[in-house]
């Protein structure tokens, strides 16, 4: 260990405490703001299973419990945008999490000129 010290022109442990600090700073993985605040990625497969289950089992009458998922829009750990259809008639619903379960904010017909849903 001596030629070691030597070699590097390091004579006192003072100055192997700061190499070896920098030496292993430099090897350290760089850590950003972005890294550690990035959101994580939303299971849009569950979201959708979830949101499947609460329209079938949806008692409240507003729409009818057998429309398909068409397909999945935006989706956040709260909120999505689900496209369903029902005989041709599509609608675009946004639900929203409360607590464990999903609920139905709002439904928008598509294509069509008539009032929302609520």
């Amino acid at each position: 260990m001596a030629w070691l010290l030597e070699s590097m022109k390091i004579t006192s442990p003072a100055r192997l405490a700061v190499s070896l600090a920098l030496a292993l700073g430099a090897c350290a993985p760089a850590v950003t703001s972005s890294s550690t605040t990035a959101p994580h990625p939303v299971d849009v497969a569950a979201v959708r299973r979830e949101i499947k289950g609460e329209i079938a089992h949806d008692a409240s009458g507003r729409l009818p419990a057998d429309r398909q998922i068409v397909s999945m829009g935006h989706v956040t750990r709260e909120l999505a945008v689900v496209y369903t259809d029902r005989e041709g008639k599509r609608l675009e619903e946004t639900w929203v999490r409360s607590g464990a379960a999903w609920t139905l904010k709002d439904a928008q017909p598509i294509g069509q000129e008539t009032a929302s849903v609520r």
